[in-house]
């Protein structure tokens, strides 16, 4: 089987999203290889399920070896969205972790893994 040129991982979960009238929101995670081998870019949706309302939207780029993570404020809701990458050393595995926060009280979270192309083997 031939690997993607593109490698894109789109993972969905509910998150419950306090004082959003106790909505629950959508949350999506996608990373993708950026231009050069070993780099890649990751961000994350959090939308409010009732209206679609985008409630945040961050974004960060993460080398093969590296954690990162992006925290985007949301001002009117009172709350913080952050999200955590990690890419192992070889750029087979990602990990992401998206939390929402209310001050400094983590009010939910959800977390996985995902198996990676090389990027190499992705065109990259």
């Amino acid at each position: 089987m031939q690997a993607p040129t593109l490698l894109q991982i789109l993972l969905l979960s509910c998150l419950l999203a306090p004082g959003l009238a106790g909505a629950t929101a959508l949350t999506s995670v996608t990373i993708e290889p950026a231009h050069e081998p070993g780099e890649f870019n990751a961000s994350a949706s959090v939308r409010e399920l009732a209206t679609d309302r985008l409630i945040a939207a961050p974004r960060l780029a993460v080398r093969a070896g590296e954690t990162r993570e992006a925290t985007v404020g949301v001002p009117q809701d009172g709350v913080s969205v952050r999200l955590e990458i990690t890419i192992d050393a070889t750029a087979t595995r990602a990990g992401w972790r998206l939390e929402w926060r209310r001050a400094d009280r983590l009010e939910a979270a959800t977390e996985g893994s995902v198996t990676l192309a090389r990027a190499e083997e992705s065109g990259y």
